[in-house]
């Protein structure tokens, strides 16, 4: 019994026994489950306020600005959604989207990341759709193919599937599909499959890992020398490539299982990098890679031919690059800690910009490759308008 009687007839609690039903009954209801993101846990315990992301207009670029409540730690931008999701007409007072194209933009924090949506005839504005609490820090976004979900990796090594519902409320019923623990340490990089079967992952426990997300198995494709930074699909969905702070990049061909590591034996150094790689991404084509390091390279792979890729160098940036992206019109944008942007066409310098008050972690091309989001260790986000 949880309370005893003493010789005097007065009930005392049975300390023991308390102590276990409580623990019992936290158990239960999921308060005292850390591990778990259920409703009950910590998708409660940050409220979700009034959308601050305010865009102004820069008038030095062509672009807007606006601050993240937090420090942002992840960025992602979906691919075009042809149809705007009845689900969402609930969430926006803009029912007249329903016939126009729309895009996700995911912004993480460290404790919370949001979806917002983009417009094809709007180049100014954002609209907040949902917001997901987290107990860790964000680390890596990704959006599903249909544009349903969205997967997130933090810091403890977890990867959360959620369905985007379009709720403007803290309490997530059903957003939750399922977690994994598949790294020990922080998710780097986190990326789909092309037919969305497959959630590929990058950490610092130096694993290139999957989750066939219909069936909830997890495994491991194999392991890098050193902290994975970046995990990649090419866009013809035969591809996995993985960089590392290993100085190397890794090609798997998903249908041979096979695993090369690229290298060009024309050049004294034929993995190109002698320093940390940052991000890689392919060109539009498939038949190109970029990669860029902590020593401010930039690299172009000529990966057509797999076995034998040749690499070219561009050239430096002025601090360490962090990011990468390219845009259909075969733009690059790569960005540093410097807080600079620079734009690469024809495989060469264009324009630089230095709008970012901080370095420059993220960034990312609309769909449409008219728009570039970069966002900085300081909150800053900002729309640039490409030419």
């Amino acid at each position: 019994m949880i309370f005893l009687k003493n010789s005097n007839n007065i009930y005392t609690p049975n300390i023991t026994l308390f102590i276990l039903f409580i623990s019992l009954l936290l158990v239960i209801t999921g308060i005292g489950d850390m591990s778990s993101y259920s409703k009950n846990n910590r998708e409660q315990d940050i409220p979700i306020y009034k959308d601050d992301l305010v865009l102004e207009k820069l008038d030095k670029y062509k672009g807007w600005k606006g601050t993240f409540p937090q420090t942002v730690s992840a960025l992602a931008v979906s691919n075009w959604i042809s149809k705007f999701p009845e689900r969402l007409y609930t969430s926006t007072s803009l029912k007249s989207n329903k016939n126009k194209k729309i895009y996700y933009v995911g912004i993480g924090g460290y404790s919370y990341f949001r979806v917002y949506f983009g417009k094809e005839d709007s180049k100014d504005s954002l609209e907040l759709i949902e917001q997901f609490n987290s107990p860790y820090p964000i680390t890596a976004l990704a959006f599903h193919p249909n544009g349903k979900y969205i997967a997130s990796g933090d810091s403890e090594g977890n990867i959360i599937l959620r369905e985007i519902k379009g709720y403007k409320t803290t309490f997530k019923l059903g957003s939750h599909i399922q977690t994994k623990r598949t790294h020990k340490g922080s998710v780097t990089s986190l990326v789909f499959s092309l037919d969305g079967r497959f959630l590929i992952s990058g950490g610092i426990d130096k694993k290139v890992n999957y989750w066939q997300i219909n069936i909830y198995q997890t495994g491991t494709y194999y392991t890098h020398d050193n902290y994975v930074s970046k995990v990649i699909v090419s866009p013809d969905g035969k591809y996995l490539a993985s960089s590392s702070f290993d100085e190397r990049i890794i090609l798997y061909d998903f249908i041979t299982k096979k695993k090369t590591i690229l290298q060009d034996n024309k050049h004294k150094n034929p993995f190109g990098h002698d320093h940390w790689i940052s991000n890689i991404i392919f060109s539009k084509d498939g038949k190109g890679l970029l990669s860029t390091d902590y020593q401010r390279k930039v690299f172009w792979w000529d990966v057509s031919n797999i076995k034998s890729p040749t690499y070219k160098y561009l050239g430096k940036q002025r601090t360490e690059v962090l990011s990468i992206s390219i845009n259909p019109a075969g733009t690059i944008a790569t960005s540093g800690t410097d807080g600079r942007i620079v734009l690469w066409k024809g495989l060469k310098k264009s324009s630089e910009f230095a709008y970012h008050n901080g370095a420059v972690k993220n960034i990312a091309f609309s769909p449409d490759g008219k728009i570039l989001f970069s966002t900085s260790n300081r909150g800053d986000v900002i729309l640039q308008m490409i030419q």
